[in-house]
């Protein structure tokens, strides 16, 4: 199993909360409707992202296999950065390590540190 224990107990707890899961079924709504109304006038407007933008997915998930990510978000993004995961969908649990190392450098080169 991908999930810490504890971190397993703690996301079951909160989504079993009526709130919770109406709020995440919102986001999803979101996605279907007012974000692809909102998608659609940026894009007629040629209006992108522009600040730098880390597109990272599990390489062992569905996203790559169904989606050509590279374009997509290039169509988007100004200054676009790309990294596959060896995980599935969820990352932080099932990478944590693979995903430090590539977003620590990209959080704190604009920093110079």
């Amino acid at each position: 199993m991908p999930y810490d224990r504890d971190a397993l107990a703690a996301y079951l707890e909160c989504s079993t909360d009526p709130s919770a899961i109406f709020a995440m079924c919102d986001c999803f709504r979101a996605g279907y409707g007012i974000d692809r109304d909102h998608d659609a006038i940026d894009q007629a407007e040629n209006r992108k992202i522009t600040c730098p933008t880390l597109v990272l997915w599990g390489d062992k998930g569905v996203i790559a296999r169904h989606f050509d990510l590279k374009n997509i978000w290039d169509g988007w993004c100004v200054d676009a950065r790309y990294a596959a995961m060896p995980s599935g969908h969820f990352i932080p649990e099932e990478a944590p390590d693979a995903m430090f190392n590539v977003l620590r450098p990209f959080l704190i080169e604009d920093l110079g540190i």
